[in-house]
């Protein structure tokens, strides 16, 4: 029966006002999947004239990827009358429009099949929601992994100074009363575990306001070296204690940045430099021109004679959800936090960091911040 005679059929036995007064989108095919009847609600559906969709075959307004599920219901209809299905169909602006289907055979008044009617349900914004609900949910899983590791990494960075603290106390109550000169170095033993501490909290309370966007940066023009100097005083004196140098080779250059930020990534890079360095080491700093997309800035390098880092850590240093092995640490794992800080106010900064290592050969990392003459 062609179309024609199925709209004919349809006039015959439906009064085709009841279905434009619904809101409803329906719409009647042949038995060859060409619309022959689409009410107003189903053109307004597909944002669409009824010239653009009547005669047209249902296909032609299927998006590609449900294709196979319209097929399959085509070959359905004879078996199952009634059917209902999910089925994605083509806006005339190109985006997708989700629905649900529920569609039932047609038969004339002999009892042949002439067709299908279908009434077309529109769940674009609930399939929408819920796939925005989903990508919310495994970002919370994310997150809350994430936090997992953050708290594990922080308990495993706090076990070794909480340890030399407690164990102070029990030298001091020996048996044989240690000398001053012991005394004097079981409190500068407790003074580096409790600076220690003090600097994972502050890292913690760093993270935290970094990742609620509560750290406001206010650059301004500095002489970079007035910054590192100042940054390298109290560096100085535990250099000095553990037979280490610092070497500062920066000269007189001028870059626009934020003072507090700046600080806190060359605090976090000098103090890992001379943790991981050995006694009778030298850490190096250095900065040079450096040509950015933006304008010139300015690459600022810490570099020590470490042990240096394995090829396959370099990659992860920056994430936390792969804790790697620390130098000299008998397996000891890292949570690389410090340097996920780093990168975090260096990105908000304009600049970039890395790392450039070789086991053997000590480690340079290098960050990059806006020249002065850069605005």
């Amino acid at each position: 029966m062609s179309s024609l005679s199925v709209q004919q059929e349809i006039r015959r036995h439906f009064d085709p006002a009841i279905f434009e007064a619904t809101a409803e989108g329906c719409i009647v095919a042949d038995n060859d999947f060409f619309i022959a009847y689409a009410n107003a609600a189903f053109c307004a559906l597909l944002g669409r004239d009824p010239e653009d969709v009547v005669g047209r075959h249902l296909f032609e307004l299927t998006a590609p990827e449900s294709l196979a599920v319209a097929e399959r219901q085509k070959h359905l209809r004879d078996v199952v009358p009634h059917r209902v299905y999910e089925v994605c169909l083509l806006h005339r602006d190109g985006g997708r429009v989700f629905a649900i289907v529920s569609a039932s055979r047609l038969f004339d008044g002999a009892g042949a099949p002439i067709g299908s009617f279908a009434f077309v349900t529109d769940i674009t914004r609930h399939r929408r929601d819920a796939i925005l609900l989903q990508q919310q949910r495994q970002q919370l899983r994310t997150t809350i992994q994430l936090l997992n590791q953050l708290f594990e990494g922080a308990c495993r960075d706090m076990r070794d100074p909480l340890n030399a603290i407690l164990g102070v106390p029990q030298m001091l109550m020996a048996a044989s009363p240690p000398s001053p000169r012991e005394v004097d170095g079981y409190l500068g033993l407790c003074r580096d575990a409790g600076e220690q501490m003090l600097r994972m909290v502050e890292n913690l309370s760093t993270w935290t306001r970094l990742q609620l966007d509560q750290i406001a940066l206010e650059p301004a023009e500095y002489e970079l070296n007035d910054i590192v100097r100042d940054v390298l005083e109290p560096f100085g004196r535990l250099a000095d204690r553990n037979g280490q140098r610092i070497v500062n080779r920066i000269g007189r250059v001028r870059v626009r940045t934020d003072l507090n930020a700046t600080n806190s990534v060359l605090q976090h890079l000098i103090d890992n430099a001379l943790r991981f360095s050995p006694e009778g080491a030298a850490v190096e700093l250095l900065a040079a021109p450096d040509g950015g997309p933006n304008g010139r800035r300015v690459a600022v390098s810490v570099r020590d004679e470490g042990p240096g880092i394995p090829p396959d850590v370099l990659p992860h240093l920056f994430r936390l959800d792969h804790p790697h092995p620390l130098p000299d640490s008998e397996g000891q794992l890292g949570s690389g936090f410090g340097l996920l800080i780093c990168r975090n106010l260096v990105e908000r900064l304009g600049g970039t960091i890395g790392v450039d290592s070789r086991p053997g050969a000590g480690t340079r990392v290098t960050f990059t911040l806006p020249s002065a003459t850069v605005q």
